[in-house]
């Protein structure tokens, strides 16, 4: 990223699917200085349930999480862009130090906008998961959020609860492929720019132009773009020699996840889409993050584009992402009409 980098070694651990990815090599010391931690440090709240608010908690969090790829990547990546201020979340888990649900949300007693709202869950025990969801502080249903890539098996739980506290929740109609590129297949291509193009820098003034051709639009989105790009997360484009227009771009998330990829019609199939899906994910690596992204499981184009990239969908993972409305704001919104 554009943030600065240690130069601490990397080594290459392999996940339980076989796919290898990049973990920064702490000194001993300092693991022991980051995995330090006082169970008073952490809020306690009802039924278990905790917020961790010290931070030498949250970086133990992290340790554990890297543990945990390929299904941890979202939590992850939410997580380090809580600890590096591009987000503003609560950490809350069911016990402590071996969690087996990890959840991040809004923070309490203030109005966000789309960035800070945004959840993620982490769990490898589904019974704990829903038992831990069914705690009041578990989540606000008194504010809005949106709960991203998470497992669709926990939808139809999470949407009846969300009824039960009298909001709306309204879940994408289609569910998405969790994609990665391990370091090995990333460093076996070497993607050029085609002759008549050069690359350019994203500014947080090109969001609007960015977000205007995603096909996903919501409220917030465009100051979402704005944040992540002024934060200095990976992102790259490339613009025509001939005329300096701005033809293509890749950029990452707050969940660290390689997204937003467009490439004009009348320059595609040129080579643009690899380079620049490369480069973004290169920089993931080089800053010791896996490289993943998700694709919509319909979107047969785009995933055997990616596949012949050197990405491979992660077996067994099934995510989509819901809209919670509380029942507040779902009334005002109706007044209003």
């Amino acid at each position: 990223t554009s943030r600065p980098r240690t130069s601490t070694a990397q080594g290459h651990r392999q996940t339980p699917s076989g796919q290898g990815y990049t973990e920064r090599q702490y000194p001993v010391d300092k693991q022991i200085r980051m995995a330090s931690t006082h169970l008073g440090s952490a809020r306690r709240l009802v039924n278990g349930c905790m917020a961790l608010t010290h931070k030498a908690d949250l970086h133990r969090l992290y340790q554990w999480l890297r543990t945990q790829q390929p299904t941890s990547y979202r939590v992850l990546g939410h997580l380090k862009s809580c600890l590096s201020g591009v987000v503003k979340n609560e950490v809350v888990v069911n016990r402590w130090p071996r969690p087996t649900v990890v959840i991040l949300k809004p923070p309490p007693g203030e109005e966000h906008d789309m960035a800070d709202r945004m959840c993620s869950i982490f769990t490898t025990d589904e019974s704990s998961c829903k038992e831990t969801l069914m705690d009041e502080h578990a989540m606000d249903w008194s504010k809005p959020w949106t709960l991203g890539g998470f497992d669709t098996s926990l939808k139809p739980f999470i949407e009846d609860l969300a009824r039960k506290h009298g909001g709306s929740p309204q879940a994408d109609a289609e569910s998405c492929h969790m994609m990665h590129i391990s370091p090995t297949d990333l460093n076996k291509i070497h993607p050029q720019l085609p002759t008549g193009y050069y690359p350019s820098h994203l500014t947080p003034g090109h969001a609007s132009l960015i977000t205007a051709l995603w096909p996903y639009q919501e409220q917030g989105i465009t100051e979402l773009m704005a944040r992540v790009l002024a934060q200095g997360l990976p992102a790259h484009c490339v613009r025509q020699a001939a005329t300096g227009q701005l033809v293509g771009w890749t950029l990452t998330m707050a969940d660290h996840s390689v997204a937003m990829g467009y490439v004009s019609p009348a320059h595609r199939r040129r080579g643009l889409s690899t380079y620049l899906a490369y480069r973004t994910a290169m920089d993931l690596v080089k800053d010791g993050m896996p490289a993943y992204g998700h694709l919509v499981k319909s979107n047969s184009v785009s995933i055997a584009m990616t596949a012949r990239m050197g990405w491979q969908i992660i077996p067994g993972v099934d995510v989509t992402w819901l809209n919670y409305t509380p029942a507040r704001v779902s009334q005002r919104a109706t007044a209003t009409a």
